[in-house]
């Protein structure tokens, strides 16, 4: 990154890019607002230049900003791969990238509630997605916070921060628009779930979510009707912790097809309907 000026101070959008090779891999959060007033990000040093992933860390984080019971809360984020292609060419079979967006408290540092747990590797590239949230903060009480992104990656890679004005934020959205979540969001995980896929029917591409509340070595397979194995899309070890992952179907007919989650001694299935 080329020497950053105090202008980008307070402005609406910051980003976290992991460069390998010819892939980009990025994750976005932008136009904060509590109670109708947009929140500025932290300064950034016009003297430091962006050298490691510690550097990159620095910089993604808002200002203070003080939530109630009942603040209105909202915010967006984009993330994606420049080239699903190209980040599946380049990284290895154990590399990974992911990105935790976090509400921390301002005094004590505590995680209050963790957002966008997103995880890319070989079998998990994920297609470029733009969601405006509305956060819930019934029972945080009166609390100074900020809103904090965490990179993470095991490989040898370049890191780039990127900043942009979002606008004035004058185009606003119906209520139905935001996606509804809590402000404690993927604190505590109690049990194995293995979420239904959304949407389902569908065509070509489905999300499928599952949480562990320990770590093990998790695989997560698609099966055809007559239970033929049709396609493996996770099999490596994983911590505790929320997951999605994206299933292309692109190459099958359509019918129903099952998948199916072992974990420890934790296994279950569900349908999925492919309508092309």
């Amino acid at each position: 990154m080329s020497k950053s000026t105090s202008s980008f101070a307070g402005i609406e959008g910051r980003k976290g890019v992991v460069v390998k090779d010819s892939a980009q891999f990025y994750f976005e959060f932008n136009k904060i607002k509590v109670d109708d007033q947009f929140v500025k990000f932290i300064e950034i040093d016009k003297e430091k230049n962006i050298t490691g992933i510690e550097s990159l860390n620095k910089y993604l984080i808002s200002e203070p900003f003080t939530l109630t019971n009942k603040s209105s809360f909202t915010y967006n984020v984009n993330y994606g791969v420049t080239d699903t292609a190209s980040g599946n060419a380049v990284l290895t079979e154990g590399d990974f990238i992911s990105f935790k967006l976090q509400l921390i408290d301002d005094k004590t540092n505590k995680v209050l509630g963790e957002f966008d747990n997103i995880r890319y590797s070989k079998n998990n590239l994920f297609e470029y997605k733009n969601v405006d949230y509305k956060v819930d903060t019934k029972g945080i009480g009166n609390k100074t916070v900020r809103l904090k992104l965490i990179v993470e990656n095991n490989f040898e890679s370049g890191y780039a921060l990127s900043m942009s004005n979002t606008g004035d934020g004058t185009n606003r959205l119906s209520k139905d628009s935001y996606k509804q979540i809590v402000y404690n969001q993927n604190i505590v995980i109690n049990s194995y779930d293995l979420a239904q896929n959304y949407p389902n029917p569908f065509n070509p591409s489905t999300v499928i979510k599952y949480q562990l509340p320990e770590q093990g070595f998790v695989t997560l397979k698609i099966y055809d009707i007559l239970g033929r194995e049709v396609k493996t899309l996770v099999n490596e070890f994983k911590s505790k912790g929320r997951y999605s992952i994206n299933f292309n179907a692109g190459n099958l007919a359509s019918g129903v097809y099952i998948y199916r989650i072992k974990v420890n001694d934790f296994s279950t299935a569900k349908k999925l309907l492919l309508m092309k």
